[in-house]
């Protein structure tokens, strides 16, 4: 694979713009990575919840992430901690009758003809993730990510690419275990989406991430996708992509022919 290790973020680049991929993972171009306070405050909660409620670990303030920003977050999370999705994770993280990790980084690679687990810097590696919480319980394994900000349980595709890329390693991982239950918890919300994957259709969870990494490769023109998410691009913001300027134009001269035909 000519752009491998691919992660979930690296495969979802090239679907909301080509073009974004190409400066990154093609061009290696480097620009300044905007930090802002939803970031922040993602990474936030996902180290108080990753790390069993520890509301002292170090996560320092700055002009962007401030004191008062620190707190709000804080409060969202305490908030969840005694509501009850955050009870029942709790649990289970505390649990010592069942196998519960935090934070656990795989690879996986393609080895005479088979699918394998690798290391995460595996320079054969071909995708590659990191899962926020997992526990086995009762024959199924349930994989666990936090999401900060809006609630996406009602969008019948979000979190497929993610949750399949985890279940594949999942299963490779815990060979005798047949079901697999991921699921997305939406922390300021108490709500949570699941999506139930099972060995049987192992074959086809790696044919999806084939044809994904497929399509990115057999790209020859990685065209721009112009998008609210323009306005929150790097590349765009250092003058690295014309997209949203072009379209700004063609906007211009449509109004105008509307003008003149109108008149």
């Amino acid at each position: 694979m000519k752009y491998s290790p691919y992660s979930v973020s690296k495969l979802g680049c090239h679907s909301h713009c080509p073009k974004q991929f190409k400066l990154k993972y093609i061009d290696k171009i480097k620009v300044p990575f905007t930090m802002n306070p939803a970031l922040y405050k993602g990474n936030y909660i996902h180290s108080i919840l990753e790390n069993n409620y520890n509301y002292e670990i170090e996560f320092k303030t700055n002009d962007i992430f401030t004191p008062e920003r620190k707190e709000t977050a804080k409060e969202i999370i305490k908030k969840f901690e005694s509501s009850y999705l955050g009870k029942l994770y709790k649990s289970k993280a505390q649990d010592k009758n069942i196998i519960s990790l935090h934070e656990e980084k795989f690879g996986i690679k393609v080895q005479d003809g088979k699918v394998v687990l690798c290391g995460y810097w595996d320079k054969e590696c071909w995708i590659r993730g990191a899962l926020d919480f997992q526990y086995s319980e009762g024959g199924i394994v349930h994989n666990i990510d936090w999401k900060s900000g809006k609630c996406h349980k009602d969008e019948d595709d979000f979190g497929i690419t993610q949750s399949m890329a985890y279940s594949i390693f999942l299963m490779l991982k815990y060979p005798k275990i047949d079901t697999f239950i991921s699921k997305f918890v939406f922390v300021e919300h108490g709500t949570e989406k699941e999506i139930v994957y099972t060995r049987d259709k192992f074959k086809d969870y790696v044919k999806y991430f084939y044809n994904l990494t497929k399509t990115v490769e057999n790209d020859k023109f990685y065209p721009e996708k112009t998008s609210a998410l323009c306005d929150y691009c790097d590349f765009q913001k250092f003058g690295h992509c014309s997209a949203v300027k072009d379209l700004e134009e063609i906007s211009k001269s449509v109004m105008k022919e509307k003008v003149s035909l109108d008149f």
